[in-house]
């Protein structure tokens, strides 16, 4: 294939590639299993924490998970690039558990255990906020 004769097919192979790798990213990181329990109907009032997201599953991540820290739950949803086929997600803190402190050289990170499904790793900020009403 000749994509100089066909110039248009490069975003169509483009965006299909991103949509595929997303998708991968929805099935291996866990978050699909989370949504079949726990997808969100509405956003909830809480503190609103952006970029605080290190690990999703086994899937690492820099500014691609928020997260919404409410009494009712921790409210977890995409940046607008990465949001096909990740539904918003509100899990109760019932099943947000703190597992473990991880330390590398100068910085830490917190990982949860997500309902048994899944985990995620944190940044202090979003630890801090979550702490209060994780067990």
């Amino acid at each position: 294939m000749d994509l100089t004769k066909q110039p248009y097919l490069i975003p169509v192979i483009g965006i299909g590639m991103w949509l595929f790798i997303s998708a991968v990213f929805t099935f291996t990181s866990g978050w699909w299993s989370l949504a079949q329990y726990f997808r969100a109907s509405g956003r909830p009032d809480g503190e609103r924490i952006l970029g605080q997201v290190k690990q999703m599953g086994f899937i690492p991540e820099n500014h691609v998970t928020h997260i919404i820290v409410s009494p009712s739950g921790l409210y977890l949803y995409e940046s607008i690039l990465f949001k096909f086929l990740h539904p918003a997600l509100l899990i109760p803190w019932s099943e947000v558990h703190h597992v473990r402190t991880i330390k590398m050289l100068w910085w830490q990170t917190y990982q949860f255990d997500l309902a048994s499904i899944t985990s995620i790793r944190v940044t202090q900020t979003a630890y801090d906020a979550m702490v209060k009403y994780a067990t």
